[in-house]
Order: structure tokens, then sequence, then C-alpha cells
């Protein structure tokens, strides 16, 4: 036995200890309880796009118990600015949920080069896993590719639900969903119960098997669910009121009407 043979078992060997005490002591880590009244639900609610002004903007548009109730009893933090210039969704939501900046969350764009892999990557995009909800037909896009499965690997810091699930042992419940499989899976993080995005090309909320197996899937969302998003992906919607005097407004819609 060589010594740079044996040098690499003792190496293994340091590494399975290292893993093996840290097993343990978060096996043995009690859930932190919460105090009488402490609230038992956190939702975080992401709008894309909404400017700030908004909520002042068009605060005479909110009903009593929506916007305006979190404005008049709740915490409105004004003062924020983005400290990095790339400011697309999937950078916003992985810096809102991990509290930090591209740079510590690994999280640079949509999609980025990589050397690695020789050309542009998406950020949640997984080769290794695949996607769960879908018929195998509906697995291949328009352009006759398959279709890649998703997973948060190339996020770097831990998010807010897996800062819960580690204060608590695990009992904590994480659940993300969204439109679009960036802002699910990156806010999500690392350790959810759920994660759940909407397909663009069915109108089904489907899932990963970073997140699931297909033997135990059933079927992302039930037939029901795949003929209500059927039906708003082609409805008109339109304005319940006319909207405020705006000349900016009133030049994008000048119906008063919105596609969904």
């Amino acid at each position: 036995m060589t010594s740079r043979f044996s040098r690499l078992i003792a190496v293994i060997c340091l590494l399975a200890i290292l893993a093996l005490i840290d097993l343990l002591a978060s096996a043995g880590k009690p859930p932190i309880r919460l105090p009488p009244g402490a609230p038992r639900l956190a939702v975080v609610v992401v709008f894309d796009q909404m400017r700030g002004d908004y909520l002042e903007r068009w605060q005479e548009l909110f009903a009593q118990d929506g916007f305006r109730r979190l404005q008049e009893k709740g915490a409105w933090f004004r003062n924020c600015h983005y400290p990095y210039v790339n400011t697309v969704t999937g950078v916003g939501h992985a810096s809102l949920l991990t509290g930090c900046s591209p740079d510590r969350h690994g999280i640079v764009g949509n999609d980025w080069f990589e050397r690695r892999a020789g050309g542009n990557i998406y950020c949640v995009a997984a080769d290794r896993h695949e996607l769960v909800g879908l018929t195998p037909a509906a697995q291949v896009d328009k352009n006759r590719k398959r279709k890649t499965g998703a997973s948060p690997e190339r996020l770097l810091a831990p998010t807010l639900g897996d800062a819960l699930k580690d204060a608590t042992a695990g009992h904590s419940r994480v659940v993300s969903l969204s439109l679009k499989d960036r802002a699910a899976v990156l806010m999500g993080g690392h350790l959810p119960d759920a994660c759940y995005w909407l397909d663009d090309d069915t109108g089904l909320f489907i899932t990963s098997t970073y997140y699931r197996t297909r033997s135990d899937s059933g079927g992302a969302t039930s037939g029901a669910a795949s003929s209500r998003a059927s039906r708003s992906r082609t409805r008109s919607w339109r304005l319940r009121r006319q909207p405020a005097a705006d000349p900016t407004d009133s030049a994008r819609f000048p119906n008063h009407e919105l596609n969904a």
C-alpha cells in the first residue's frame, strides 16, 4: 500500500466520521418550541413586476382587507434597494428568500454561460432529474426537445424555508407554488415538502424527481385543476372598473381589457 493511497483512505475515513458526527448532532437537536400565541403559518407572496410605488399610486382601488390592510396594520418597509445590477426574476427570488446577494447565493441570472457546460445554462435546469406529472408525450416541448427536470442545486445559500427546517429539526412544513419553475424552486429552497409550478404547454401543475419519485406522483394535479387552468389560459380578463385617470395606463390599455 503506497503512502499516497494511505493518505487517501485516511481522508475518506475522516470525512465519514465528520459526516456521522453532523448527522448525530442534527438528529438529537430538539425542535424550537413556539411561545403561546406565536403565528404557526408564514406566507411569502411575490408579485413579479409590481413596482413599489404601485401601493400608493393605486391605493384607492385596493379593498380594505387586501393590500390596504397590510399597509395600515402590517410592517411596510419602504427603504428597499437592490445591492446588485441584474434584477431579473431568478436573481430576485433567490435574493429575497436567502437574504444575500448573487455573489453569495450563486444565482446570477435566469440564464448564464458556464464554462464547464460549454454553453448557456438555465438557473434551475437539472438534466439528472425528470419532470413529474406529465405524460411521456408531454415531456417533449414544441421544438421536439426533452424537457429537463428542475432542482435548486445551483442555489448555494439556504432559504427561509431551509432555516425553518433546521430550527425545528425538520418539523416545519415548507411548500412552494408558482406559475414559473424558477420562482417555485428558488424560493422553496433545498428542503421543501412540496414544490410545484405550471407547465406552459399543458396547463398542469408539475414537479420534479428532485422532490418526489414518479411512483408516488399519481399525477401532480387533478383533471379538474388542469381543466380550470386550461380555461384560464384562453380567457379574456376585463377590468372590473375603469382605470384611474393616467395617460400612460390609458395608452397601454385603450379598451380597458387585459388578455390572460
